[in-house]
């Protein structure tokens, strides 16, 4: 009887022995390397960013000039957070200025001679960011 279809099986098997075992010294090698050169093999996590939301109501003053507010964040971020007006009856805010610690928002009727029509009308944000030390 012919043994030769066989044969190739046992050079299969030894390949991939040597596969393993060189994937397996080469995985030591580099992490006692690492340990060597004092690297740490557990990566830092990203900072937590912080999620702050509220919602305001700005009153329509007559005339021209917008009515105007400070708001202050509860809690202050690290540097200017990313700021967005979400929901509510936004028409007519406008955030005018920013940093870590407040931003400024400002109204004007979106329809001049309309302010009682408009009066009641809340805005509601959210702030995303680094919080501070």
């Amino acid at each position: 009887m012919h043994r030769g279809g066989t044969t190739w099986r046992v050079y299969l098997v030894a390949a991939l022995i040597a596969a393993a075992s060189g994937a397996i010294t080469a995985c030591v090698t580099v992490k006692l390397a690492l340990s060597r050169l004092g690297v740490n093999h557990v990566f830092p996590q990203p900072p937590l960013t912080q999620r702050l939301s509220g919602l305001d109501l700005l009153d329509f003053p007559a005339g021209e000039a917008p009515s105007e507010k400070i708001v202050y964040y509860s809690t202050p971020f690290a540097s200017p957070p990313n700021l967005r007006l979400t929901g509510g009856g936004d028409v007519g805010y406008t955030i005018t200025d920013q940093t870590e610690k407040s931003f400024k928002l400002q109204r004007r009727c979106p329809v001049k001679g309309k302010e009682q029509e408009w009066r009641g009308v809340s805005c509601i944000w959210a702030a995303e960011g680094l919080p501070a030390k």
